[in-house]
């Protein structure tokens, strides 16, 4: 059964101007662009504008206990329902395999090439950074060359 309908998952926020903000999850997500988010006013799907996309840690909070949490449409949902003047929050979830398939993937499955972060190895201290050579003008000495003359070292 082939469908030209790509949403595995939406969640649908309506507030309480009558304007929605829908989150859909399509089947050709990346971690990057995990989420997508629209704004939609009332029920007519002609005013449905893509406002951003979002990693697939969008909602979990704290970040550092991030890699214990579950990812979804369930965390995003907690966090509107905590928004003053939210009318209803639903979940849809149209294909369930391919949903759990998707939060269950690894990142590098997803689009990652690089998982671990890494501090530049540039700001680890006692390293010394190769300096660009400047022209100093006339006259000017360092202070190296000022500690010498009045420590009488050099």
């Amino acid at each position: 059964m082939a469908t030209n309908n790509k949403v595995v998952a939406r969640l649908t926020v309506i507030r309480e101007i009558g304007v929605r903000t829908i989150v859909e999850v399509n089947q050709d997500a990346t971690f990057s662009n995990f989420y997508s988010y629209f704004m939609q006013e009332g029920a007519r799907r002609s005013t449905k504008k893509l406002i951003r996309c979002a990693n697939r840690n969008e909602g979990l909070a704290p970040w550092y206990r991030m890699y214990r949490m579950e990812p979804g449409l369930a965390a995003i949902a907690e966090h509107f329902k905590t928004m003053p003047n939210i009318t209803s929050v639903k979940i849809r979830i149209i294909r369930k395999r391919l949903y759990r398939k998707l939060l269950a993937a690894a990142p590098d499955e997803l689009g990652i090439t690089k998982v671990a972060s890494q501090i530049d190895p540039r700001l680890m201290p006692g390293r010394i950074v190769a300096a660009y050579p400047v022209q100093l003008p006339q006259g000017y000495t360092t202070i190296a060359k000022r500690v010498s003359i009045l420590t009488g070292r050099g």
